[in-house]
């Protein structure tokens, strides 16, 4: 066998067949020890046990060379070589090929270089002559395909800027493309307009424009950047505190994708006035996840305000941790400590080598390129102290009684949260503005501070919270919801942004369509649902598993109740749906 050119292609002299790559090596973790592996290196093992299955999935010949054919990242249904979003993986591969560790025998490995290469230069094939990606079909340019790439092909620009060898002509291609994709982000009308519906997806351009800088110096990308940051304070972000997501609210894109953006940016506008400018975006949103989640007894977990959600279905959370936590005290409680950190790393180090060395099965989705793409960058971890402090600042450990509210502008949207001595409520209200997901508004949220979450309501027709009429297929509150707010008597006018409404007696009243009405009376430990509406109607009360006697559900007759089981958890908690059979009025109560 003979290597016929610089780029490895293999010829067998004697069948003529032509080997173009060397052949990826399999690890063996059984050779290795989990003693190999340093503290922030615990999950690694997984990836790289599979990393031959990536790069082996790298296209070799064909109009398809560089595609990357196996879904480990994005579904089966969405791994097409049209869909640049699966692109993304080339992170994955630079990270290996780049990192330099004794147990890595992909460090600088000719093998994963030929596929690496293949795979920058598809990618960079993919992208139109005004600097666009496609994900859903052929040309079908969007923002988010365009958008992610600048930040997983600069982040892979870094790994490779002082690592082992590429081809030179081929890291300035990819350079001039990234530069061509960041500037049509930060200059391209329609994208900026759709990025104040998606804002997730928009905010790409921030982590990738800001690494952009730190090693392409560019003072028209720096200026255009900076103009974007400013404006994105107002576009992207409501003064709700949430950021947009088909133009509302959406917890699960907020916590993860928009969060890894503002990570990844951080590190490098930390100390300036772009970081500033992150900070007073992650205040105003974490004042906003302190009102829609709240915790198990225990601190286990998060249970969320999600029903009103636009775009993800996301009903708990661990936690999050987030560098910018340094300066934002709102932050952290939701953070790990420095003293769980090192419990959760000696944990993860045993089980680590009581399975050792297996490994879960590569299933899809399951090596995203997210895993890499934080890593190196900056951390910040609370004290526990200070986490504790942070969580006695909580709204409703903070007050024991307020009615509160966060509005948006944008959108007729109002958040009410009240807190009385035995409860704490989360009612939601607004247009449904026809998301691709089923928005539920309505009573969202219930939790005692002795019972914890005790009511969650689902976007699902079976088990969110509200009023279904006979034969109906959806809640009246799976449509908009505009509810009058009353203190005393007296109804008050929602004001954009955050603030108290006054004391007093606080119900809140709301149209069944043109069917009747409904109304919520929050008294100090009861809150008293009064509806009227002319003939046959269920109520749906979605319930969380709890301790007995936390809350009780009475309902004056005629109306019958009848507990339903759900397959639904949240967290360690089961969901059951009370249903309450009613006819032209209802009152019931939830008690605590």
């Amino acid at each position: 066998m003979t290597n016929s050119s610089s780029t490895g292609l293999l010829v067998c002299i004697l069948c003529g067949t032509a080997f173009a790559w060397d052949p990826i090596p399999k690890v063996d973790l059984a050779q290795l020890r989990p003693a190999d592996f340093q503290d922030t290196e615990l999950d690694l093992p997984f990836y790289l046990a599979h990393f031959k299955e990536l790069a082996d999935a790298v296209v070799e010949q064909g109009p398809d060379r560089g595609f990357i054919h196996i879904p480990v990242w994005r579904s089966p249904r969405e791994n097409q070589p049209y869909n640049a979003r699966i692109m993304e993986s080339v992170l994955s591969l630079a990270y290996f090929y780049t990192l330099k560790r004794p147990w890595n025998p992909y460090y600088a490995s000719p093998a994963v270089r030929q596929r690496l290469e293949a795979a920058l230069e598809y990618y960079c094939n993919q992208q139109n002559p005004e600097g666009r990606f496609a994900e859903a079909a052929p040309q079908r340019w969007n923002l988010a395909a365009t958008a992610f790439f600048t930040k997983f092909i600069t982040r892979t620009l870094t790994l490779l800027k002082d690592g082992p060898p590429v081809d030179a002509a081929l890291l300035q291609r990819v350079t001039d493309a990234d530069r061509k994709t960041i500037h049509l982000v930060l200059t391209d009308a329609d994208l900026i307009k759709y990025g104040t519906f998606v804002s997730n997806q928009y905010t790409n351009v921030f982590a990738g424009g800001l690494e952009f800088l730190k090693f392409h110096p560019d003072a028209e990308i720096a200026s255009l950047l900076r103009r974007r940051f400013q404006d994105g304070m107002h576009e992207h972000q409501s003064p709700a505190g949430h950021f947009y997501e088909e133009d509302g609210s959406d917890i699960g894109y907020d916590i993860f994708t928009h969060q890894s953006n503002l990570a990844m940016a951080w590190h490098y506008a930390r100390g300036t006035d772009l970081g500033n400018l992150i900070a007073e975006q992650e205040r105003k949103w974490f004042q906003w996840l302190s009102y829609n989640a709240v915790p198990e007894k225990d601190w286990s977990d998060w249970v969320l305000n999600c029903a009103m959600a636009t775009r993800t279905r996301t009903l708990d959370i661990p936690g999050k941790d987030t560098p910018a936590g340094e300066l934002v005290p709102e932050t952290r409680a939701f953070a790990t400590s420095r003293e769980d950190l090192k419990w959760q790393i000696a944990a993860a180090r045993r089980r680590l080598e009581d399975s050792w060395p297996h490994v879960p099965p590569l299933t899809p989705d399951s090596m995203s390129p997210y895993a890499f793409l934080l890593r190196g960058l900056t951390t910040w971890y609370p004290t526990g102290a200070q986490r504790d402090e942070a969580r006695r600042n909580l709204p409703y450990f903070a007050r024991k009684e307020f009615a509160h509210q966060l509005v948006d502008d944008r959108h007729p949207e109002v958040y009410t949260y009240i807190r009385r001595p035995a409860y704490y409520a989360a009612f939601n209200s607004g247009d449904h503005m026809r998301s691709a997901q089923q928005r539920h508004f309505g009573l969202g949220l219930l939790w005692s501070e002795a019972a914890g979450p005790v009511l969650q309501s689902q976007e699902d027709a079976a088990a969110g919270w509200g009023t279904v009429a006979e034969g109906a297929a959806q809640v009246y509150e799976a449509g908009d919801l505009h509810a009058v707010f009353a203190v005393a008597g007296k109804a008050v006018q929602p004001k954009p942004g955050s603030a108290d409404l006054p004391q007093g007696r606080f119900t809140i009243t709301y149209q069944l369509g043109d069917k009747g009405e409904k109304s919520l009376e929050f008294a100090a430990d009861t809150i008293v649902v009064r509806v009227r509406h002319g003939g046959s109607f269920t109520e749906i009360v979605p319930l969380l598993e709890s301790s007995a006697g936390a809350l009780t559900v009475s309902v004056d007759p005629p109306s019958t109740a009848a507990r339903v089981e759900t397959n639904t958890e949240i967290g360690r908690r089961k969901l059951s749906v009370l249903r309450i059979q009613a006819k032209d009025t209802l009152t019931y109560r939830l008690a605590f």
